[in-house]
């Protein structure tokens, strides 16, 4: 989990405790396939936010799964951190969500 994750993560178990939304998390979206019950949600720019710092890691320069890098990329694994090729971000779109996020 990325810095950026954490952060999102404590304001929304803070916002939960407060009973309320912080400016943050206010306009959070539901996940995919997901219910707003029990779950924590992400807004655009959280999302946008968590990409670009995914984008920056310089340990993030190829495909988790094959290695291939560059112009190949072109999928993130977003509760892996992670990200992936075509080929193997098709694959990893079959996983169960518990498993991998792309």
């Amino acid at each position: 989990i990325t810095v950026t994750m954490k952060n999102f993560l404590k304001e929304k178990k803070k916002d939960k405790e407060k009973g309320g939304d912080s400016p943050k998390t206010k306009n959070a979206e539901t996940p995919r396939g997901g219910s707003s019950t029990g779950k924590l949600a992400m807004t655009k720019q959280d999302r946008i936010d968590l990409l670009e710092a995914q984008l920056t890691r310089s340990d993030n320069s190829k495909c988790v799964d094959c290695n291939l890098g560059g112009e190949e990329l072109a999928y993130l694994s977003t509760n892996l951190g992670c990200l992936l090729c075509k080929g193997c971000g098709e694959e990893h779109k079959k996983l169960p969500h518990n498993i991998s996020i792309v």
